[in-house]
């Protein structure tokens, strides 16, 4: 993590303060964060250790399950994001490198890696994270993910034009593509937040649900993997309905897909 500015990782300048201030802000209505919560909150209800959410950004997640009782701790790499957290919940979260988690072996009861947190990197170093994760998490404890499905987003991206809107004070510009190879969801575009502007690239992995369960598997996770739709998070580790398999035709239609595996 000693890249200079000129060659910092997307990442590095894109988690700002101002992306906390736009989705606590004008798109807080667009995030489906209680609803979400509530599954969380019965995924991880039985954890003995604490439940880490990685990738916490200003704690909507972590703040959430905290207030619903869950020993939540959150981790950020963006050092401004982290002061973002509702100030009651701030002390449960650190500043840190999901490559390199600062936990012990199995000391954890639970993780989350949410609203693209993962994908940042190649391959290897996405199944490395993976890794990483299952081994700070105690045996038969839950990781909960979502993330972007690679065929219905490509679906979804090249019917989106380039846009521009307007909230108030803030205007968003964005842009999305897809690589020439398909295995990368690109994004461009700026904000203009009460008079600061900020100019912003993206750059995520994109897996299929079939690609994602041999990443988990590899990484140490059990067979017991349950990927669906990213509208049927609140169905995460129930049998009120099947998963689709990763051939089903669903996943044309689908933009975003969540994922349950047990360590």
């Amino acid at each position: 993590m000693n890249d200079s500015v000129e060659n910092a990782p997307w990442w590095a300048s894109y988690f700002s303060a101002n992306y906390g201030a736009l989705y606590k802000g004008p798109l807080a209505e667009e995030l489906a964060t209680d609803d979400e919560v509530e599954t969380l909150a019965r995924v991880f209800r039985g954890a003995k250790a604490p439940v880490l959410d990685i990738g916490c950004g200003y704690g909507r997640h972590l703040a959430g399950m905290r207030s619903a009782g869950i020993n939540a701790i959150g981790l950020d790499f963006s050092a401004a994001l982290l002061p973002l957290i509702p100030a009651r919940h701030r002390k449960f979260a650190v500043r840190g490198d999901m490559r390199h988690l600062p936990f012990a072996t199995g000391s954890l009861g639970g993780a989350t890696l949410l609203f693209n947190t993962f994908g940042y990197f190649d391959d290897d170093a996405n199944a490395a994270i993976l890794a990483e994760v299952a081994r700070v998490l105690q045996p038969g404890a839950p990781l909960v993910m979502d993330l972007p499905c690679r065929s219905g987003m490509k679906a979804v991206v090249e019917d989106v034009p380039a846009a521009i809107s307007h909230r108030g004070r803030v205007s968003i510009y964005e842009s999305w593509f897809i690589s020439d190879d398909g295995q990368r969801l690109l994004g461009k575009g700026s904000w203009d937040i009460k008079g600061e502007h900020q100019e912003w690239e993206l750059a995520l992995r994109l897996y299929s649900p079939t690609e994602l369960t041999r990443l988990l598997r590899r990484a140490g996770f059990s067979t017991a993997i349950e990927i669906r739709p990213l509208e049927d998070f609140s169905l995460l580790g129930t049998d009120e309905e099947p998963a689709p398999t990763g051939t089903d035709s669903i996943w044309r239609r689908t933009s975003n897909m969540c994922a349950l595996a047990i360590r």
